[in-house]
């Protein structure tokens, strides 16, 4: 057998309205639907992910994900997972004013 995966893990943007936000401790959901698809996303910790709004970070604790997030626009960065409840993992998350 070689090293290799059996399926590929890709990178992927996903821009348009974030709906259906819920948190569990640090660990979040959210649906997001965008031009290339609709999509229900992952954070395991949502405080290790990137959060920024027009590419400027927001201070420490000032943006509240789990309950400012919904019915926002934002692009999401995300890698694909294969056999779960949900289509990717947050990698981050930009807010559009």
């Amino acid at each position: 057998m070689t090293g290799t995966l059996a399926a590929e893990h890709t990178r992927k943007d996903a821009e348009g309205e974030v709906s259906d936000v819920n948190c569990s401790g640090v660990e979040m959901m959210l649906k997001i639907s965008a031009s290339n698809g609709k999509f229900k996303l992952h954070a395991r910790d949502y405080t290790r992910v990137e959060i920024s709004e027009d590419a400027s970070p927001f201070q420490s604790g000032e943006f509240k994900p789990c309950a400012e997030l919904s019915g926002k626009t934002a692009k999401i960065t995300f890698v694909t997972v294969d056999r779960k409840a949900y289509d990717g993992e947050i990698q981050s998350i930009e807010v559009e004013k």
